[in-house]
This record gives C-alpha cells, structure tokens and sequence, in this order.
C-alpha cells in the first residue's frame, strides 16, 4: 500500500492537471510539480531510478523497463507524470551543461506548442494535462538526441523549411479535428494558428526543427 507522502504526491500532482496546466509553459509545469510533490523520500526513489544511466532512454520506454520495480507513487497515470518530471531533473542534472539546459527550455516550449494545438483543435481531454507534465522529459531526451545525430554548429532554417513543418502540423491536426459548430471552430482555429505563429518564432535552427519533427512523430503514430 502506498504510504501516506506517496498518496499526498499523486493527489497534489492531479489537482494541479485540474488548475488548468496547459495554459502554463512547460517549465512552469514541472516546478508547480515540485512545489507541491518535492520530498526527501520521493527524490531519493528517484535518484536511485535516474541517476546511475551513462546515457538517456527514451522517457516513455525507460519507464516500461523501470516498471516491475517502480514505487506506487510512480505507478498511474498521474505517477508517470512525477516519473517524467524527475526523469527531466536528473537529465539536466547529469549533463551539467548550460547550452543544453537552454535547448531543453526552448524545446519544451515548442513541444508545448504542439500539444497545445491538439488540445485546442480536439476540445481537450485529461490526456493533454498529463502530456503537458511529460513534455520537459521528451525535450531532455530530444536534445540529447539531436547532439548525436546533428553537427555542433547550428545551422538556421529556411522559410520554405518551416512551412513544411506548418503544413505537417495542419495535417496532423486535422486527425484530432471534431464536428462542431462553426462558431466554435473558427475560435479554436484562431487559436491553433496563435501556436502555429509562434512555433515560426521558437524554431530557429537545425536543433529544434530535429526535435520538433521527433514529437510529430509521436502524435503521428498515436
């Protein structure tokens, strides 16, 4: 049975999702986390999960392999969401390097665009409060990603490069799309395109395009 810090955790993290996460930036998300679940006991049954990996894993697949040994308060849907909060902490922990911690943050916050036009376009879920819990552990490992695959220098993109991402988006989109009055189509459209209009502003190089096009990814094949 779960102890009483671990039932308090998962209780504390599922009233936040309730607040309205999504309209707050990712970073936000992860130390309103913290603020509410941060505990000695719960930090330590982290770090031992997190902080002996030479290299990082795929959130999503780490937390498959870690749960046959995962505590309660990792377990559920509301668990994985403080699973990935600290999965994020300990990457950025473990890089030590201030250019990649700055990746990270402009990452997460184009991912949480992304997340947020399928929030808009669908007229929400509960899925997209936890996915934007999530989002500074796919960023951590994006980043970390793109160092090995991309060169160091980080060439920008071009316009034509960028509204190929856009049309991507709209397509993908349009999957998450609803019947609906018009009326309230056309406000959620105003909306989707306020977030297509500043991912054009978040994605300047190589980098964030390699880590935006791995998140379309992952709601292509949803």
């Amino acid at each position: 049975m779960a102890g009483k810090n671990n039932i308090f955790s998962k209780k504390a993290v599922f009233l936040i999702l309730l607040a309205g996460l999504l309209s707050l930036s990712a970073t936000q998300a992860q130390e309103h986390c913290f603020g509410a679940t941060r505990d000695s006991a719960i930090e330590e049954k982290a770090e031992k999960l997190f902080s002996a990996k030479d290299s990082l894993i795929h959130p999503d697949s780490l937390y498959k392999l870690h749960n046959p040994v995962l505590d309660d308060c990792f377990r559920g849907e509301v668990g994985q969401d403080l699973y990935d909060t600290w999965y994020a902490y300990f990457a950025a922990k473990r890089m030590k390097d201030t250019s990649y911690n700055t990746d990270c943050r402009i990452v997460s916050d184009i991912l949480t665009c992304v997340n947020n036009i399928f929030h808009f376009i669908s007229g929400g879920g509960t899925g997209f409060g936890h996915e934007a819990f999530r989002i500074p552990a796919y960023a951590a490992y994006y980043v970390y990603e793109s160092k090995k695959h991309l060169p160091p220098c980080r060439n920008s993109i071009s316009a034509q490069q960028m509204e190929e991402v856009i049309d991507g988006l709209w397509q993908l989109a349009s999957m998450y799309n609803k019947e609906m009055p018009l009326q309230i189509m056309a406000e959620r459209l105003k909306r989707v395109d306020e977030q297509m209009e500043r991912l054009k502003v978040l994605v300047t190089n190589e980098k964030y395009l390699y880590c935006l096009s791995y998140y379309m990814e992952k709601w292509a094949y949803k």
